[in-house]
C-alpha cells in the first residue's frame, strides 16, 4: 500500500487475534463465493468516496481500485478450512478498514470491506525464518518487520480462488521464489489485525533456498531489506518480547508458527488472554 492510505504507525500488542489454527495443505483448503454482506449507508459511502479522492490527490501517490476478496466467514472441520468469500475493492478497504476501523465496533462488520490478507512464515534451507522490513513510504506500519504476502485478489471470471496459488504468487513477486523452489506451502492460521480489523490467512512455507539467496532476490519496492530469525524458540520469543517493531500480522504469524511447533501451552504463555480459537466458524 502506498502512502496514500493514511499512515498507521503504532498499535497495541493486543491488536493481534488468532481466530483458528491448523495445518491445511492445498487438499484441505477450500474457498467458495457467496453474496456480499457489505452494506454502506449513504453517509458512510460519502466518507469512503472522500477518502479515495483525498488519497489520489496526494503527490506521488498511485492507487488502483482493484478487486479483492472479502471474508464473509470461515469454517474449520474434519475436511479442513473453508473460506466463504465475496467481492470488495481496494477503495472500500482504504475508506473503511484503513480510515475508519472504529466502524466495526460502532456499527458492525457489515460496514467493513474486510479483504483477506495473506502472509507467510518462510523457512529457508539453512534454518531461518525470512521476513521483510517495510519501507518508510508505505501507509501501514512503515519501517516495521512484516511477512511477505499481500491482499487476496479476485481471479479471472470463471476461475476459482486457489488459496495456495495466491500465496505462491506473492512469494514470486516479492522474493522471486518459483513454485518448484517451494518444498511445502500450507495455511496454518486465520488471524486478525484488530488495528485495521483486517482478517489474514497465515501460511508456513519451506524452500531449499538459503537465506543469502532469498535476500539477493528481494524486490525493493515495498521492503528495504530482509529480516530473519533462526528457527529456534529463543529467537522467536526474543522477537515477540523484544524492541524490534513488528506489524500485528508478523506478531500473529510468529505466534501461529510457534504454536504449530511448540504447542498451545506455548501460545497461551506468549499471548495470554486471546479469545481466539474458541469457535470453528467466525466473522
Amino acid at each position: 500500500m502506498s502512502a496514500g492510505g493514511g499512515r498507521i504507525e503504532r498499535y497495541s500488542a493486543h491488536s493481534v487475534r488468532i481466530l483458528a489454527r491448523g495445518s491445511w495443505p492445498a487438499e484441505r483448503l477450500r474457498a467458495s463465493w457467496t453474496a456480499s454482506s457489505h452494506r454502506l449507508p449513504p453517509a458512510a459511502q460519502e466518507q469512503v468516496d472522500d477518502a479515495w479522492v483525498d488519497a489520489l490527490a496526494r503527490p506521488g501517490v498511485h492507487l488502483y481500485n482493484g478487486a479483492l476478496c472479502r471474508l464473509e466467514g470461515y469454517a474449520v472441520g474434519a475436511s479442513g478450512l473453508h473460506l466463504r468469500l465475496s467481492r470488495t475493492t481496494y477503495k472500500d478497504y482504504l475508506g473503511t478498514n484503513v480510515r475508519h476501523p472504529e466502524w466495526a465496533e460502532q456499527a458492525g462488520g457489515q460496514l467493513m470491506a474486510n479483504p483477506v490478507g495473506t502472509s507467510v512464515a518462510l523457512s529457508s534451507g539453512d534454518g531461518f525464518l525470512i521476513f521483510g522490513m517495510r519501507s518508510d513510504r508505505v501507509a501501514l506500519y512503515p519501517c516495521h518487520a512484516h511477512p511477505f504476502g499481500g491482499t487476496m485478489e479476485v481471479p479471472e471470471p470463471g476461475s476459482s480462488v486457489d488459496l495456495i496459488a495466491e500465496m505462491a504468487r506473492e512469494l514470486a513477486e516479492e522474493v522471486g521464489i518459483a513454485c518448484d523452489e517451494l518444498d511445502d506451502l500450507r495455511a496454518i492460521a486465520v488471524t486478525e489485525d484488530r488495528t485495521v480489523r483486517q482478517p489474514e490467512l497465515v501460511y508456513a512455507g519451506q524452500t531449499r533456498l538459503l537465506r543469502a539467496d532469498i535476500e539477493a532476490r528481494l524486490d525493493l519496492h515495498e521492503h528495504t531489506a530482509c529480516w530473519s530469525l533462526a528457527e529456534c524458540r529463543s529467537d522467536i520469543e526474543g522477537a515477540l518480547l523484544g524492541s524490534t517493531p513488528l506489524t500485528p500480522v508478523l506478531r500473529a504469524t510468529l505466534l501461529a508458527w510457534g504454536a504449530d511447533r511448540y504447542g498451545p501451552a506455548w501460545l497461551h504463555r506468549m499471548h495470554p488472554g486471546d479469545p481466539g480459537e474458541t469457535a470453528a466458524t467466525g466473522l
